[in-house]
């Protein structure tokens, strides 16, 4: 088994890595993350306009507040809904490039290896790496990157927004956010060596 300050570095090498391959579709991969910028900040303006919403319709009876904030809504919820669909299709738009490029390279380096690697490599252990392990690839080069960009900027958002409403509630949340973040990282770690496992058993 590995320490862990290996494993921290071997995951963060081959994001490196796996950034390069992301690197040559940089067009459609910018597009992406500013349509998970756009969504994320549509989840942030759909929360702030809650309590002017609330407050001018049913506490204040604004009729300016009753007339015009629907029309808001439904144009944020549009855009945010647009902006997601096109990230959505961009970034898996990258992803099975990436794929394709990392399947092919593979491919050209089996057809240099020398006959014994063939003989003491089972074909299933080959099979497994050219189609389980390079789609294991598409799901880090597309979940991973939605969940670093527009979740972290939706958190964010929202936090700015707590913060600007109540302070002292925000602190208690903020304190607590170590305590995830070291439940996550624990978590993290495991799961790797889960999905090493796993990818062992599909070559078996």
């Amino acid at each position: 088994r590995m320490p862990d300050s290996q494993d921290r570095y071997r995951a963060g090498a081959v994001y490196r890595r796996l950034l390069r391959y992301v690197g040559v579709y940089w067009r459609p991969f910018a597009l992406a993350i500013v349509g998970m910028i756009l969504t994320a900040g549509g989840d942030t303006a759909v929360a702030a306009l809650i309590k002017p919403m609330l407050d001018g319709s049913f506490v204040d009876k604004d009729p300016d507040t009753i007339r015009y904030i629907p029309f808001v809504l439904v144009g944020v919820f549009m855009v945010r809904g647009l902006a997601s669909f096109a990230s959505e299709t961009w970034i898996m738009q990258v992803g099975r490039n990436v794929v394709r490029d990392i399947r092919r390279h593979i491919f050209d380096k089996l057809l240099v290896l020398p006959v014994a690697y063939y003989d003491n490599t089972p074909s299933s252990q080959l099979l497994s790496r050219m189609i389980y392990d390079t789609e294991q690839v598409y799901s880090a080069s597309t979940k991973s990157i939605v969940i670093l960009v527009r979740d972290s900027l939706t958190i964010v958002g929202l936090l700015g927004l707590m913060i600007y409403y109540n302070w002292k509630l925000s602190l208690f949340f903020l304190l607590i956010g170590p305590v995830i973040s070291f439940l996550m990282l624990h978590i993290s770690r495991r799961l790797r060596r889960i999905g090493r496992r796993i990818q062992s058993s599909m070559g078996n």
